[in-house]
């Protein structure tokens, strides 16, 4: 192994993350700043969380006042995305769901999203991805031998919950994302950013030849023409509720 290797001593990164440096007590930056970027939500005192998710929701019903939906709720059919879909509901809220699928739904995934469609009574969204333009993307990254391979379902992911926002006119899309398990910064070396799109289409017709057709692609300027002009805003839901994954 070599000499210079450091794990952290409080968390797992080590010095295979760039950027990584350690204090005195072999801590590193990465697990420091998390903490000091998350402890006002993890350790959020119960009552002002319960005040701060009362007047989320009523924003959230306040915009959408008269339109056929009040947010939009991303769903894979995954614990996280299901709780907060089962939760909009129980907050009075008037979710549209939207699910990708990108051809790699499990049989259990499919069966929850259905489950949930019908036990709620919500209208659902499923973008389709073709399987050969999917299957022939995920080759490109393979072949191109990149850092971050989950950047196709993540950029597809978020282009088709951006779009079905400003389509239905509203401006809150609730993820099942949170600080609590997903607040770290991510090395450099780690990832790329989600809203790479010149990055995708580059790699595709290099490496596999392939244009995007059914492949919902959004770029920085997308974001852009979202997050700050129509003003759809992106919404890390349960850091708005006590969540425990096991006891969910």
């Amino acid at each position: 192994m070599n000499s210079d290797y450091r794990m952290c001593t409080r968390c797992v990164m080590d010095t295979t993350a760039e950027g990584i440096t350690f204090d005195e007590n072999g801590i590193c930056n990465y697990c420091t700043e998390f903490l000091d970027r998350s402890s006002k939500v993890i350790f959020q005192n119960p009552e002002m969380r319960r005040k701060e998710l009362e007047d989320l929701v009523r924003r959230i019903k306040r915009n959408g006042k008269g339109k056929r939906y009040d947010c939009v709720v991303g769903i894979s059919g995954g614990v996280d995305s299901s709780w907060v879909l089962v939760k909009a509901v129980e907050l009075g809220l008037r979710p549209l769901a939207v699910h990708m699928d990108n051809g790699w739904n499990t049989e259990l995934a499919q069966n929850n999203i259905a489950n949930l469609i019908r036990k709620l009574g919500v209208d659902l969204y499923t973008h389709v991805i073709e399987w050969n333009e999917y299957r022939n993307l995920m080759q490109a990254f393979f072949d191109a031998d990149v850092i971050d391979v989950e950047l196709l379902y993540d950029n597809a992911m978020l282009a088709v919950n951006y779009r079905q926002a400003a389509k239905e006119s509203v401006r809150f899309i609730l993820a099942g994302t949170n600080q609590a398990t997903e607040g770290m910064r991510m090395p450099s070396n780690w990832n790329w950013s989600k809203f790479d799109k010149r990055n995708i289409v580059a790699i595709a017709k290099q490496f596999q030849n392939v244009e995007l057709v059914t492949f919902p692609a959004i770029g920085t300027l997308g974001y852009i023409w979202h997050e700050f002009v129509l003003r759809n805003r992106w919404i890390s839901f349960l850091d708005y509720m006590h969540y425990n994954k096991c006891a969910s």
